[in-house]
């Protein structure tokens, strides 16, 4: 697989991004409008075509979203712009009374060669924990605990976590196409 254009300013993505993917991601850092969308699938597209056009080359872009079984799929690709308003301590407010905490994690990747948006995606079913545990990771990972452990994915060694992410999962279809296509 030749390098990859990754279209992010999160370099905790992009550290995730080169050690699942085992290759070279080059990060472009653009001042990208972000679509205000429940469903990753809507954000990505818009995203991987605004970087597109910016670049004149192929481009990846990515966005996870956490979609809460009890709200409806609520906040979805939205949990960025709640945690950054709320913080996760009132996410865990807002939670307080709920009686199912089950949870999705879903990380979309699309990668945009100029014609096609190609869409990879990755889900995790879990639990939000009722308190923040651990300090690695980023973004939810202290409050989101998948299913099968009972540590959360901040508690989780990177390596766990690199093996059995929704972004793993969603890297691994994006590397079986590149591989697929020659890299193109």
């Amino acid at each position: 697989m030749k390098h990859l254009i990754f279209a992010t300013s999160n370099k905790e993505k992009l550290r995730e991004f080169i050690e699942i993917l085992k290759t070279e991601v080059v990060q472009v850092d653009l001042e990208l409008q972000e679509p205000q969308a429940i469903e990753v699938e809507d954000v990505v597209r818009e995203k991987a075509m605004q970087a597109y056009r910016i670049l004149k080359k192929p481009v990846l872009v990515e966005d996870t979203g956490l979609f809460v079984h009890s709200w409806g799929g609520f906040p979805g690709a939205l949990v960025k712009l709640l945690i950054k308003s709320a913080g996760l301590g009132g996410f865990l407010d807002m939670m307080r009374s709920a009686v199912d905490r089950g949870a999705t994690a879903k990380t979309t990747i699309a990668f945009y060669d100029g014609h096609t948006v190609h869409i990879f995606s990755g889900s995790v079913d879990g639990t939000i924990a009722k308190e923040i545990k651990g300090r690695s990771g980023f973004g939810w990972d202290p409050i989101f605990i998948p299913a099968g452990y009972e540590k959360s994915f901040a508690e989780l060694a990177g390596s766990i976590k690199n093996e059995i992410s929704m972004r793993s999962i969603a890297l691994n279809k994006l590397k079986k196409y590149m591989n697929e296509n020659n890299g193109d």
